[in-house]
């Protein structure tokens, strides 16, 4: 091969390997709100397949739960579910219709989508916080007077 051509095919790899590289990293990471929606919508479905356990760990501050009050809320999950069997022949789908950030980056409301088997669809919205790298449901909490 001639110097010339050389010369040729040495800057076009440099061109080539030089605009993958600047794709790469011009690449955005996921935005606080994407990640959120996803944790939230796995969450949910691990609720529908009967997944309670991973349902109940999912939120903040459950990890470490006296199994007495683990169990009470695994019930619940369970019971949730029947209801709305009863009431909606089941949840068919829940699907992610937009998320916000709550001031910080680590604070998202997802808006969720139940999709009943009755054609009833409910919204709702699934606080969500960031702890330790990890998305969890958070409950809110009414405090009475």
């Amino acid at each position: 091969m001639s110097y010339m051509r050389k010369n040729i095919v040495l800057k076009a790899l440099a061109i080539v390997l030089s605009s993958a590289f600047m794709f790469y990293s011009c690449k955005e990471e996921p935005k606080v709100e994407e990640l959120a929606s996803k944790a939230a919508k796995e969450y949910y479905d691990n609720l529908l397949k009967g997944n309670y356990e991973l349902f109940v760990t999912s939120a903040a501050g459950n990890t470490d739960l006296q199994e007495s009050y683990r169990s009470q809320l695994v019930a619940n999950a369970k019971q949730y579910v029947a209801q709305m069997k009863e009431e909606h022949k089941g949840i068919n789908d829940v699907k992610v219709v937009t998320a916000q950030k709550c001031g910080s980056d680590s604070i998202v409301n997802v808006f969720l989508t139940i999709c009943f088997a009755d054609s009833v669809n409910e919204e709702i919205v699934v606080p969500m916080v960031l702890e330790d790298g990890k998305w969890l449901m958070r409950y809110t909490q009414r405090i009475w007077k």
